[in-house]
């Protein structure tokens, strides 16, 4: 049997390559209601990725302003241009393309909504996107299913609850198990547990450091802090 490997396109990779630029050209544009809604997601410690790329390897691309992995959400604060003519167009292309490409449903709060808003949970997030119940039964079902296979592999408990640090976010995340973290953070299972079983090396990770109990992870971070300023 012969091993199909995978090429980039060419358009993949000019895509990835401006990738980076184009994300914080938007990062830096981040109106006052993006900026309130992140802080709301950092407060009920949802996790989430910002202005997170999608393309399909051929000539579409797009950024979302928030995405929720686990149940692949796209969330759009929208200021008035959004409403009508071109931009609302746009965006009706744009919720098409990520939900026929990536299976990725979009909800949009207004900038007026978004600001009104005091909290945040991952519920209010559900309900606004008339999120199937089914699906979140069928996650169940994957959730221990994988778990149970990812527990043969690895000699660590993967049912515990795990910890982490973003380093870019500079924010706590509690996970009820390896499979919330993986999946919720988008992450491959072999970098989580390069930095898990290597986590008294702080910096083993550019992404996360990762402890099992909220103690241990902030006597890390202190450390990884002192260290970063001294460096």
């Amino acid at each position: 049997m012969t091993k199909r490997v995978h090429r980039k396109t060419r358009f993949a990779k000019i895509v990835e390559k401006e990738a980076l630029s184009r994300r914080n050209e938007l990062l830096q544009k981040k109106s006052l209601a993006e900026t309130h809604f992140e802080s709301l997601l950092l407060n009920s410690r949802i996790f989430y990725v910002r202005e997170k790329l999608n393309y399909d390897h051929v000539n579409n691309w797009c950024y979302t302003d928030f995405y929720i992995p686990y149940y692949k959400i796209a969330i759009e604060i929208d200021g008035k241009e959004h409403s009508s003519g071109i931009r609302h167009e746009k965006d009706i292309k744009k919720e098409f393309f990520l939900k026929k490409n990536r299976n990725i449903s979009t909800i949009r709060f207004s900038n007026e909504e978004c600001l009104s808003l005091n909290e945040l949970s991952i519920d209010d997030i559900l309900n606004k996107a008339n999120f199937d119940k089914g699906y979140l039964q069928y996650l169940e079902h994957l959730k221990s299913k994988e778990l149970k296979e990812i527990q043969k592999h690895y000699k660590f408990d993967v049912y515990s609850t795990f910890w982490i640090y973003d380093k870019r976010k500079r924010q706590k995340f509690r996970f009820d198990s390896f499979f919330d973290l993986k999946h919720y953070t988008n992450t491959a299972y072999r970098f989580l547990v390069n930095a898990y079983e290597n986590r008294e090396d702080l910096f083993v990770s550019n992404l996360y450091i990762i402890e099992n109990s909220e103690e241990l992870l902030d006597d890390k971070i202190k450390r990884y802090t002192l260290q970063g300023e001294s460096n």
